[in-house]
């Protein structure tokens, strides 16, 4: 969605933040899901 007035830097902010973290989160799932358990966060 685009936001208009003052609330577009505050819009785009949070579209950002929002995808970093979304995309964080399926990155480290898809990377522990192919690699191996010990390479993982099962480590931890």
């Amino acid at each position: 969605m685009i936001y208009k007035g003052r609330n577009t830097y505050r819009g785009v902010a949070s579209q950002l933040t929002c995808g970093s973290v979304v995309g964080a989160a399926v990155l480290l799932v898809l990377y522990d899901v192919r690699a191996p358990p010990i390479v993982g966060y099962h480590a931890a």
